[in-house]
């Protein structure tokens, strides 16, 4: 969705910041108004009462002293659904080839038939690849989510442990000699799975800011190469057989002119023709240097896309070390634990 261009700012004061809030303020805003009151009076006839109250003719200058806010008039709000952006604005779209010339040794060092090759090759495993992130990026995001369905049912035990520590007293109500330290134990126990569900929440979020936006990076960047092939086949498109066929017969046509009569129409239907052949003749130079130019861009864009590879070393290796950091703290969470519930009786 396309940003507004322009934003109203409305600027709220506090009581002690406003400058229309101050007594002084006051008296001076009242003394304009009733100065205002009294130039209208005066323009209306200046002979009225002066105790008369009845209601006076609004002003646009009153309006504005007395409306401070009101002083500047917010222009009007520009479009911000795309929808609407693209009725109203005005889009020059122009070939990026257009005009540029073919520079020597460019098509030389594009070999058509080594480059086709290497970009089929390369289509079919961008396609496949996208399919499996896409994929991938899916079930993260499903991993992330199930983390914090686990956090979240550490903190319902956590709380079920203590509203029993509650009931134990009723339930064990033959011999209570052990109840506090069953409930001691469940106690600690309510607090290391507290302390466990901030862990993995905070390891989910860690997931989604970190591992999950990597995985849409590398998916994205795939994506887009797809598309850009797919773009090729719809645009990469000449038709330079049809206008080698019409230039033969533009030139039989000229052979034809020729061997008749010359006359005046003759000569104007040959420059036409002439004419006609440049035209077809340089639209293909144009149409061939374009087509070099479009495999020389698949062939950069193909070659900035090598760095995506490090980005898949990249986002493996910090994944691994975060499932290390926090796999270390939920050891370290239960392994405190043990020592709190050494204390809970065992019976015989």
């Amino acid at each position: 969705m396309a940003a507004p261009l322009h934003e109203e700012t409305h600027i709220k004061y506090t009581d002690a910041e406003d400058p229309w809030a101050s007594p002084d303020m006051h008296r001076g805003h009242d003394h304009i108004q009733s100065h205002v009151v009294e130039t209208q009076s005066s323009m209306l006839g200046g002979d009225d009462d002066p105790n008369d109250r009845s209601p006076v003719p609004s002003s646009p200058i009153a309006d504005s002293v007395s409306s401070p806010t009101s002083r500047v008039a917010s222009p009007d709000p520009m479009p911000t659904e795309l929808s609407v952006w693209r009725k109203q604005a005005t889009i020059s779209v122009q070939d990026e080839f257009t005009g540029r010339k073919l520079s020597p040794g460019l098509e030389d060092s594009l070999p058509k038939a080594a480059l086709e090759e290497l970009f089929s090759r390369t289509r079919l495993g961008i396609r496949r690849s996208a399919d499996l992130y896409i994929g991938v990026c899916n079930i993260m995001d499903r991993l992330v989510k199930r983390t914090e369905g686990v956090a979240a049912d550490h903190a319902r035990i956590a709380l079920s442990l203590i509203s029993l520590t509650e009931t134990n007293a009723d339930v064990y109500a033959t011999d209570t000699s052990d109840v506090p330290q069953v409930n001691d134990g469940l106690q600690a126990m309510s607090r290391h799975l507290r302390a466990c569900q901030t862990l993995l929440e905070d390891e989910s979020r860690a997931w989604e800011a970190g591992v999950l936006e990597d995985l849409k990076k590398q998916r994205d960047a795939l994506v887009s190469m797809r598309d850009m092939f797919e773009r090729r086949d719809l645009l990469d498109k000449d038709n330079i057989p049809v206008l080698e066929k019409r230039i033969n017969m533009n030139k039989s046509k000229i052979d034809v002119i020729r061997q008749k009569n010359e006359s005046a129409a003759k000569y104007e239907e040959l420059e036409k023709l002439t004419e006609a052949i440049h035209q077809d003749k340089q639209s293909i130079v144009d149409q061939h240097n374009r087509s070099v130019f479009v495999r020389e861009c698949i062939r950069d864009e193909l070659r900035y896309f090598q760095v995506t590879q490090y980005h898949v070393t990249r986002w493996n290796q910090d994944w691994a070390q975060e499932r290390v950091k926090y796999a270390e703290m939920l050891a370290d969470n239960w392994r405190s634990l043990i020592d709190g519930l050494e204390g809970m009786p065992l019976g015989e």
